[in-house]
């Protein structure tokens, strides 16, 4: 295309005579030209880039795009699919609200803020048993089935007396920053437990996962360097990649083979460090890394394997050690980071590895601008760590067995036709944008709240229910959650049809690798 427009730029400009005298070479070069403009550009390309102006044209109603934030952008790509009216000037509280009514089928707008996860989030009451909690407003006690606690360390009574004495010894943390006033013991105590629970010998906390994430990414990988990121990474990888400098590219989820394409294409180019960034499992799909295959790349390559661990430690490997256990591959992962919230129960977020360049990050200003973890939390970290290493896969076995039965709940009575289950988690895929989120709203009115992802966490053809397993699960409760569910499903027929509710969609699950699949 971009030929053919030079040809027409050229010949407008030559005159007449320019006509007279090429005539046959003009013929040949629009042929020529045309020709390579099809293959570069085929229909079906050039069809997705006149889709996607058009969409772009609905969604800004002639704003600039660069003073719009990145949520109101969502929220419009959201009410352009569900095909909603986007006024000139809408803000985001306006966008969700209007979403929130379509999930829910109601345009009352106080039952929209009540019932809306994002408008304006829920609140709730936590019971002392650390599954019922009652959501603000309601007027009936609800069990949790989505709880990241993998563990439940925050109702477990070990953890929460050992953290309280800690702090009557030390007091509750720190009096600033790691740049300025360094490490209490009690966090020291705990940066020893996670260097000998992955078998490294640096480690680094940061004050949440979301930042030890992004901090390493961003300061490993200088200008001059190169990142390959799977396309579903967490967008804590994603922003760390963005601030680093590096050139980016990113790769077909857990698709290898095409990431050695773009390595044998691209890496010869620079210099600089080089980056393999992949989570061990991908919180919003249920896949796990396939560490063997992006090991032998990495060798093969040179590039430094960057693994985020935030939801498969504790979940996965016969005692909860994480994806290198899970693969018996220990040491095989550069740089390992996480998040202390699902497995630990408590605040803040870690980097471990054998690479010296770790200290470092201490004083980076991720960190060390930044206060480090308090003497509760790293207390918690401390006991955390000790049960499960102590528990040696007693725990991780139940949880296992739990899981397939829940599993097998699900498949016969809710009928659910779209699962994918690992570590303590069990995904129910909804072939609609917020099917899974209608669903979630109607099983919190039946006394069960459920955490459910739409776009822009999952691709814009689906929704998904996000469903845990934690030591306080018993088959009870999976029993009548899953009877509750299948009676929300066959209620919802009669909106979403039988195709959305009960259809099975392979699709969803190609090339891609799980712990189960049904």
């Amino acid at each position: 295309m971009v030929a053919l427009i030079d040809i027409i730029d050229v010949a407008q400009g030559g005159g007449s005579g320019f006509f007279a005298s090429n005539f046959v070479m003009m013929i040949v070069l629009f042929f020529f030209a045309a020709t390579t403009a099809l293959v570069a550009y085929p229909p079906s390309y050039i069809k997705k880039k006149y889709e996607q102006y058009r969409m772009a044209k609905s969604i800004l109603k002639g704003e600039d795009v660069k003073c719009l934030t990145m949520i109101q952008l969502i929220a419009r790509v959201i009410k352009h699919h569900q095909n909603l009216e986007i006024r000139p000037g809408e803000r985001w509280i306006q966008s969700s609200v209007d979403i929130g009514g379509e999930v829910l089928g109601s345009k009352d707008e106080a039952y929209i803020q009540r019932y809306w996860t994002f408008a304006p989030g829920l609140t709730f009451e936590q019971k002392p048993d650390g599954y019922h909690v009652r959501v603000v407003d309601d007027d009936h006690d609800c069990i949790l089935m989505s709880s990241l606690g993998y563990w439940a360390f925050h109702c477990n009574d070990e953890v929460r007396e050992y953290a309280f004495q800690k702090v009557r010894e030390s007091g509750t943390g720190n009096h600033g920053s790691y740049l300025l006033l360094g490490k209490n013991t009690v966090v020291d105590e705990a940066y020893e437990a996670m260097k000998r629970f992955f078998h490294r010998k640096y480690c680094s906390f940061s004050a949440s996962g979301f930042l030890a994430c992004m901090n390493l990414v961003a300061n490993l990988a200088p200008k001059g360097g190169l990142i390959f990121m799977d396309e579903k990474c967490h967008i804590c990888l994603r922003l760390g990649s963005k601030l680093s400098g590096a050139k980016v590219i990113k790769f077909p989820h857990q698709d290898f083979d095409a990431l050695r394409e773009l390595m044998l294409k691209n890496r010869h180019k620079y210099s600089g460090r080089c980056l393999m960034v992949l989570d061990g499992i991908y919180s919003a799909d249920g896949t796990i890394a396939d560490l063997p295959r992006a090991r032998k790349l990495a060798d093969e390559f040179k590039v430094e394997i960057v693994m985020d661990e935030a939801h498969s430690m504790g979940s996965i490997g016969k005692t909860g050690h994480g994806i290198e256990e899970y693969y018996d591959m220990v040491g095989a992962c550069d740089y390992i980071c996480g998040v202390f919230s699902k497995s630990l129960s408590t605040y803040g977020g870690y980097v471990v590895s054998n690479n010296e360049d770790v200290q470092v990050l201490t004083v980076s200003p991720g960190v060390g601008f930044a206060t480090g973890p308090h003497s509760f939390t790293a207390a918690c970290v401390t006991k955390g760590i000790e049960i499960i290493e102590r528990d040696n896969g007693k725990t991780r076995a139940a949880i296992d067995e739990m899981r397939k039965y829940y599993v097998k709940q699900l498949k016969e009575v809710p009928k659910c036709a779209n699962l994918v289950n690992c570590g303590h988690t069990v995904f129910v895929f909804y072939p609609h944008l917020y099917a899974a989120s209608t669903v979630a709203v109607e099983m919190r009115n039946k006394g069960f709240l459920v955490s459910s992802f739409m776009f822009p966490s999952v691709p814009v053809d689906r929704s998904i229910l996000r469903l845990t397993i934690t030591p306080l699960t018993t088959k009870k409760i999976l029993d009548d959650f899953t009877a509750a569910l299948g009676k929300t499903m066959q209620e919802l027929t009669a909106r979403f049809g039988e195709d959305v509710m009960y259809g099975h969609r392979p699709h969803f699950f190609q090339g891609v690798h799980f712990d189960g699949l049904v």
